[in-house]
């Protein structure tokens, strides 16, 4: 709601105010889940015309994403930039992520009953979009093992996907 409100600023401001007056922004809000799991979300920006930043942080506490599957707790730095046609998304920060393991050794979970964790660091992680396309650069780390952040596994890759949109909401 404080994003309509947002957004709803932007195109009044867009529509009465001089053709290129640039405005900043704070906003800041709590998404709950089911399992009294949270995310607190700060955002810092400045938005124009023909560019614009902003900058959230996302501190998650027993956060389940995808129902009582996944578990997240850790913080994420999202930084947003863009000029011209040209965007560049930036995450730093560290994640616990505890899946869930199931015992029935069909290939859902881990097949042993235990859950496992993972121990997620982002160095660099760099997604830019332009005129030419997209690009990725930079690593994950993923329980002490370095990956390029375009070759992580697929089921990290969804729930960071997953992550990343909600701390761009």
């Amino acid at each position: 709601m404080t994003r309509t409100s947002l957004l709803l600023a932007c195109l009044l401001l867009g529509a009465f105010g001089p053709a290129h007056a640039a405005f900043n922004y704070q906003d800041s809000g709590t998404v709950s889940d089911e399992f009294n799991g949270s995310i607190k979300i700060d955002r810092t920006g400045v938005a124009d015309r023909d560019a614009g930043t902003q900058v959230a942080s996302a501190h998650f506490v027993n956060f389940h994403p995808r129902g009582a599957q996944a578990v997240v707790d850790g913080s994420l730095t999202r930084s947003y930039e863009r000029d011209g046609e040209l965007i560049t998304v930036s995450f730093a920060g560290n994640l616990t992520v505890t899946i869930a393991g199931t015992g029935n050794g069909n290939g859902n979970g881990n097949g042993n009953g235990q859950a496992q964790q993972l121990a997620i660091v982002f160095t660099d992680l760099t997604v830019e979009r332009g005129e030419e396309g997209k690009s990725v650069s930079g690593q994950v780390t993923i329980n002490g093992q370095v990956v390029d952040a375009g070759h992580a596994p697929r089921p990290v890759r969804a729930l960071l996907l997953a992550l990343f949109h909600l701390v761009s909401l």
